[in-house]
């Protein structure tokens, strides 16, 4: 699962940027206890796509 941190913070071997997207496990590793207070849950977007719906024509 990714997270995106909503804040800067840097420490011993780690360095986060506002938004940046990280592996939760990782993220949870370096900042330790409070990991949940500074990032949040990120969902990947999925493109829609509009189609063209399909007409038939009558024949008799």
């Amino acid at each position: 699962m990714k997270v995106k941190v909503t804040t800067s913070l840097s420490g011993e071997g780690f360095d986060y940027q506002c938004g940046q997207i990280v592996e939760l496990e990782t993220f949870k590793s370096a900042v330790g206890v409070g990991y949940e207070n500074l990032s949040v849950p990120h969902a990947e977007q999925k493109i829609e796509r509009a189609v063209k719906p399909q007409v038939f024509k009558e024949t008799r």
